[in-house]
């Protein structure tokens, strides 16, 4: 699925730390200020990760810190 499918029932408006599974069993940490913030990290990091965009198994929120 993709980031946006991944976070549909989650409410982010703060920066933020995911943990993102992808490709059946790999995992990154990720912070970012908002869930388009999320996706434009994501999918730079994509080529890098050797995965496709939508390639996200899950996503769970770590922290929230206001800034």
């Amino acid at each position: 699925m993709t980031i946006k499918e991944a976070v549909e029932n989650m409410v982010v408006d703060k920066y933020t730390t995911y943990i993102i599974g992808f490709n059946g069993n790999d995992e990154t940490e990720l912070s970012a200020y908002n869930i388009d913030d999320l996706e434009e990290l994501w999918c730079s990091l994509c080529e890098e990760f050797g995965c496709a965009k939508d390639s996200i198994d899950y996503i769970e929120i770590v922290d929230g810190i206001t800034t």
